[in-house]
């Protein structure tokens, strides 16, 4: 996890279904380092703020309810697309360390 783990931080920051109070006690009790958090946490961030920004904009000049709703949508499967990659790389990442140590599946 502290290898990598800016990129986990990343991509669950997209993540629109686990909450950021969750994330931050997940996060903290990791070895990833703290300046590594926050700049995988501020990018990870951007996207979210832009797209809630220019939907707030959008919203307030008579945008239609129709493009608010693609946005939306847009963001969420954004959201659960980095999900699944965080899911792929964490399961490849442990497995590899469990090949290593020789705790391979395979291997009674």
């Amino acid at each position: 996890m502290a290898e990598e783990g800016w990129k986990i931080v990343a991509m669950l920051r997209l993540n629109p279904l686990v909450p950021f109070n969750l994330q931050n006690h997940l996060f903290g009790v990791t070895a990833i380092p703290f300046r590594h958090f926050v700049a995988a946490t501020s990018a990870g961030i951007i996207p979210g703020t832009v797209l809630t920004f220019t939907g707030r904009a959008r919203q307030g000049c008579g945008e239609r309810r129709r493009r608010r709703r693609n946005v939306s949508r847009g963001f969420f499967g954004t959201g659960l697309l980095a999900t699944v990659v965080v899911v792929v790389l964490v399961t490849r990442k442990a497995m590899a360390k469990l090949k290593t140590a020789g705790l391979d599946d395979r291997n009674p």
